[in-house]
């Protein structure tokens, strides 16, 4: 920051200011830019976090980590202490949690709305005000968020670099990194590059894990929201699949956001099949939610990986996959009786031609009174006239999924399976 800057500032604070490292200059600097007032306000509480903490200062510091708090996160957090019921309170943490596009779990979040509440409290004078070592505390916690929310990127990623190279992380180097993580640019960065094992259970023990991002946000409109943390997991899942799959199986079971479920296959397919297998009960579950038909096909990628290694699994996965449900009525088909597969019409044929032969391998019979069902539901409703499937020996040219499941079906019955068609691995 230049010195002119710097000497009004100082002016505009009153008193002695104290020097200033690194990190308080990138947030002076950052809300300089922003507003000068707001510079002026945060040189004013440095001033104060130096100071004897005399009895007015506790009620000065709080009164400008409120104002600060609130500047910096438009989310009309509220001025007056005791006028926050439950539910405002809850309100006010989402909005929070939007505005730095977190779960409101995060432990992120939770910082930021316990300081606010604690600012809050202590800005007007009371009786039994807390100490000014709390206070000063809090505001120094403050500074660190701040830090990590307004300085330039690349002032953080010097940092960031540094934790994602520590060899043995511990509850010490996590606060560090919270502090760090407040914007998405920086949160991909670190999760995507870690690679380290000793990071999980640090990483754990403070719920990075616990609360992926849900579809919707505050304002209850979906958006299917990014999980940078998943990406470690997928980095850690050659080398330690179990501990993986211990986070992957504590999931909640409500959880739709179908990016949390691409990311948990993309992790599958890095592991062991024996290890991937173990997940196919809880992803057969997320399988039933609204949006599965947006990571469908990775599933299904899944239940040709563990069909071709033999495991009765693939079953699991392949009657989700395949299972029929009808569809809403007022849709554009006229009925509320044609069926509806979780997979696409060309992923349909491709589960047939590529992964219906190693379960017919497995399991015959059980894979016959699969086909023989979904053809019950499908042949039915097939467009055209009666000769839907004239020829049963080879897989047919037309696009139609009947036609298909029929063919597969008498391949499986009689023990011969066709080689796929060239079209269909383009």
């Amino acid at each position: 920051m230049d010195e002119d800057r710097i000497r009004i500032l100082d002016e505009n604070a009153g008193g002695e200011q104290p020097p200033l490292d690194s990190q308080s200059s990138a947030i002076l600097q950052a809300l300089s830019d922003r507003d000068p007032a707001l510079a002026s306000l945060y040189m004013e509480g440095r001033r104060l976090v130096s100071a004897t903490g005399g009895p007015a200062n506790v009620f000065l510091l709080a009164h400008v980590g409120r104002e600060l708090s609130r500047a910096v996160l438009p989310v009309d957090l509220p001025l007056e202490p005791g006028r926050s019921t439950e539910h405002s309170a809850d309100r006010h943490r989402d909005r929070i949690a939007s505005f730095l596009g977190l779960p409101r779990e995060n432990p992120t979040v939770g910082s930021w709305f316990r300081l606010h509440g604690e600012f809050q409290r202590a800005a007007h004078y009371r009786e039994q005000a807390p100490s000014f070592n709390h206070i000063q505390n809090c505001f120094q916690q403050l500074d660190d968020l701040l830090f990590g929310l307004l300085a330039p990127y690349f002032d953080t990623h010097e940092e960031l670099q540094a934790l994602i190279d520590e060899a043995h992380p511990t509850e010490r180097h996590v606060t560090s990194l919270e502090r760090l993580l407040v914007r998405p640019q920086q949160r991909r960065h670190f999760f995507s590059h870690l690679r380290n094992p000793e990071w999980l259970e640090p990483l754990l023990a403070r719920g990075h894990f616990s609360s992926p991002p849900e579809v919707h946000g505050e304002d209850e409109t979906w958006r299917h929201r990014e999980w940078p943390q998943g990406r470690f997991l997928v980095n850690l899942a050659g080398e330690s699949p179990r501990e993986v799959a211990a986070v992957i199986l504590s999931l909640p079971d409500s959880l739709q956001n179908p990016i949390v479920w691409l990311t948990v296959l993309e992790a599958s397919e890095a592991m062991p099949v024996r290890d991937a297998s173990d997940l196919v009960p809880r992803i057969c579950r997320a399988l039933g939610g609204t949006f599965s038909g947006y990571f469908a096909f990775r599933a299904a990628t899944l239940a040709h990986r563990l069909a071709k290694a033999g495991l009765a699994s693939s079953f699991d996965l392949a009657y989700r996959l395949l299972s029929l449900q009808p569809e809403e009525a007022g849709s554009d088909s006229g009925t509320a009786d044609w069926p509806l597969m979780r997979l696409r019409e060309h992923e349909g044929r491709e589960f047939f031609v590529e992964t219906m032969p190693a379960l017919v391998k497995i399991d015959r019979l059980r894979a016959t009174r699969l086909q023989v069902g979904l053809l019950a539901r499908v042949a039915p409703h097939d467009e055209g006239s009666q000769h839907w499937c004239e020829n049963l020996d080879a897989w047919p040219s037309e696009h139609r999924l009947a036609s298909y499941l029929a063919v597969s079906l008498a391949k499986a019955a009689v023990g011969d399976v066709p080689e796929p068609v060239d079209f269909l691995r383009v």
